[in-house]
């Protein structure tokens, strides 16, 4: 099996974990926005940050982890903790990015399963085959997408997936075909991505010198953030940190809203 290699750029001096902080910070201003200052628009617009970030971390843990299953369930079981807070609070049921991302990545564990089966002989058989389940599986995955609204949707779903298309780190392959295995082209298919939620989504709008620019755009402003990634982990400590920091965030808004209500 071939080493997995480290991401990152020669002169990046952020690690992952600082990276995961940076997003845990634009997510708390975003979210903050929302429920204390709702007209706000550049809470929300600060709060794209995070989104890229954490899609592609999320592509990240997928090729280290060792438990799978901890792994998706870890993620999953965020999301339903989120869940049923949201169901508290706000009397609705909204699937958070944490349930997005758990279809992303059973996808991404399915899609480094089909290529060991494939790539490790090249055979054209195995090849076409494992192009077609997998396009299979985006296709089943796309059904809750059309019938619930997601977090950032089928899109943000998709992004961490095709950012592992790519990734031969646990598969021998050409030399040709390992030269696409690079950090520069993850960074372009998840600029790519962020292009696609721009183009899908427009309810949120900010003029800049007259002319009306779709909030989304702010994602694409991680890009240069990810660009000072080092490639390595930082301190591991943070795991699960990041994990509650999700429904903590949320609750210590929700105090502070509450607060602010008894106020006035």
């Amino acid at each position: 099996m071939a080493e997995i290699k480290s991401y990152g750029t020669k002169f990046g001096f952020l690690s992952g974990s600082t990276l995961k902080l940076i997003a845990c910070i634009a997510m708390f201003i975003d979210h903050f926005g929302l429920m204390i200052y709702p007209d706000e628009i550049i809470f929300r617009a600060i709060g794209r940050l995070a989104f890229p970030i954490f899609a592609y971390f999320i592509a990240e843990g997928c090729r280290y982890t060792k438990n799978k299953l901890k792994h998706f369930m870890l993620v999953f079981g965020v999301g339903i903790i989120y869940l049923g807070f949201y169901y508290v609070f706000a009397d609705t049921l909204y699937p958070s990015i944490f349930l997005t991302f758990s279809v992303s990545i059973l996808l991404i564990y399915l899609l480094e399963y089909l290529k060991k089966i494939a790539l490790d002989t090249l055979s054209a058989c195995k090849i076409i085959a494992a192009i077609l389940v997998f396009a299979a599986a985006l296709a089943v995955a796309y059904i809750p997408f059309h019938f619930v609204t997601f977090d950032y949707g089928y899109i943000g779903m998709l992004a961490p997936v095709l950012i592992s298309i790519f990734d031969f780190g646990k598969v021998d392959v050409p030399d040709k075909a390992r030269r696409l295995d690079s950090y520069a082209l993850r960074l372009v298919i998840l600029a790519l991505m962020c292009v696609l939620l721009v183009m899908k989504k427009h309810d949120w709008c900010f003029n800049v010198f007259g002319i009306s620019v779709p909030m989304q755009c702010c994602n694409l402003l991680a890009i240069p953030v990810l660009c000072l990634y080092n490639g390595k982990a930082g301190n591991k400590k943070l795991k699960y940190f990041f994990y509650a920091f999700y429904p903590l965030h949320l609750g210590v808004i929700m105090a502070i809203y509450i607060i602010i209500e008894l106020l006035k």
